[in-house]
C-alpha cells in the first residue's frame, strides 16, 4: 500500500514492467496492488523476459523501454513482441509479425532467434519451381550420375536437349574459373551482366558459400531445430554474417529474375549459362579439352537423335 510522505520521490519513467498504468483499482484504495488485479503469470513472465531482451539486445536505446502495455490483452502483448522483433529486422532477416492466437509461440520468439534464412531447400521444392539456370545447374550436378546409366543420363538430355555438357564438367569445380571469366567481363562492361551472380548461385545451390544465411534453407532449419538463442553475441554475428549475404544474395536474384517471362528468354538464359560454363570448363580443364571435344559432338548427336524421336 503507498502512503503519503513528505519527503521528495524519485519518479522513474514508466517501464515495461511498471504495472500502474494498467492495474484495475481495487475497491478498498486506488493505489493498492493486489493479486487479483495483477496478470496472468505467464504474461508477466514474458513481459520480464522482454524488457530483459531490450536491455541486453538494445541497451543504447532505454527509451524502447518505456512503451505501456497492457498485460492482460493478449493482443496488446503481441504487439510488444512484434515491436522488439521490428527492431530486430532492421539488423538482418527474421519472422517479425506476432499474432495474439497463442502466448506460447510468442514467448518461444523471446528466447529462439526466428531468423529467416535465404539458402535452398532443393530436396524439399521441385526443381522446376525456382527459375532458371537453379533447375539447369541441379540437374547437371544430380541428374546425369553414373555414363552408364541411360536412364539418369537421358533425363537430363530430354530436359535440356540443346545444351549438352562434358561429362566432367561439374559447375562447383568451376567456380574459380567463373569469377575470373565474370571480373574480366566486368572491365568490359558497365552496369555488370546477371551473369556476375553465377558462381554465386553455383555456391548456394550447393550449400558452400560458408555463410550462415546462405548456405541452410527455411525448412531444413525448421527440421533440424537448429534456431539460434538470443544473445548480444549472437545478434551481432548474425547481423555482421548479413551485411556479407546482401551483395551475394542481390546478384544471385538478380541472375534468377533476369530473362523469365517467355520460353524464349529462359532458354537464351540457359543458352548463356551453358556457353560460360564450357568457357570455364576449357579454361579449369585444359587436360580434358580433346576428351571434351569428342564428349561434346557424341552429346550433341545424342542430343539430335533424342529430339527427331
Amino acid at each position: 500500500m503507498l502512503a503519503n510522505t513528505p519527503h521528495p520521490i524519485n519518479r522513474h519513467p514508466i517501464r515495461l514492467l511498471d504495472l500502474a498504468p494498467v492495474l484495475q483499482p481495487s475497491p478498498s484504495l486506488a493505489q493498492e496492488v493486489v493479486s487479483s488485479n495483477l496478470p496472468p503469470l505467464d504474461t508477466l513472465l514474458i513481459a520480464a523476459r522482454l524488457g530483459e531482451l531490450y536491455e541486453t539486445i538494445f541497451p543504447q536505446h532505454p527509451e524502447w523501454l518505456e512503451a505501456i502495455v497492457d498485460w492482460k490483452q493478449e493482443e496488446d502483448i503481441a504487439k510488444a513482441v512484434g515491436r522488439f522483433l521490428n527492431q530486430v529486422a532492421k539488423l538482418f532477416p527474421i519472422e517479425d509479425e506476432c499474432w495474439a492466437a497463442d502466448i506460447e509461440f510468442i514467448e518461444w520468439r523471446l528466447y529462439s532467434i526466428p531468423v529467416c534464412p535465404m539458402g535452398f531447400d532443393i530436396w524439399h521444392h521441385g526443381w522446376d519451381e525456382i527459375f532458371e539456370p537453379a533447375p539447369y545447374l541441379l540437374h547437371i550436378e544430380w541428374s546425369r550420375d553414373e555414363k552408364e546409366n541411360p536412364d539418369e543420363r537421358n533425363e537430363f538430355q530430354q530436359l535440356y536437349p540443346n545444351h549438352p555438357v562434358p561429362w566432367h564438367l561439374e559447375p562447383t569445380r568451376l567456380v574459380g574459373a567463373l569469377r575470373e571469366i565474370c571480373a574480366e567481363r566486368s572491365r568490359r562492361l558497365t552496369p555488370p551482366e546477371p551473369l556476375h551472380g553465377l558462381p554465386d548461385l553455383i555456391e548456394m545451390l550447393m550449400g558452400c558459400t560458408d555463410n550462415l544465411w546462405l548456405d541452410v534453407g527455411e525448412l531444413s532449419l525448421m527440421e533440424g531445430g537448429g534456431y539460434p538463442q538470443w544473445d548480444p553475441v549472437e545478434v551481432e554475428m548474425l547481423a555482421e554474417e548479413w551485411k556479407n549475404a546482401k551483395p551475394i544474395l542481390d546478384r544471385v536474384l538478380a541472375l534468377l529474375n533476369w530473362q523469365n517471362e517467355t520460353a524464349e528468354e529462359r532458354d537464351r538464359k540457359v543458352t548463356a549459362v551453358h556457353e560460360i560454363l564450357l568457357e570455364a570448363y576449357r579454361r579449369q580443364e585444359p587436360s580434358y579439352l580433346p576428351q571434351l571435344k569428342m564428349e561434346f559432338a557424341q552429346e550433341t548427336t545424342c542430343a539430335a537423335a533424342h529430339h527427331q524421336e
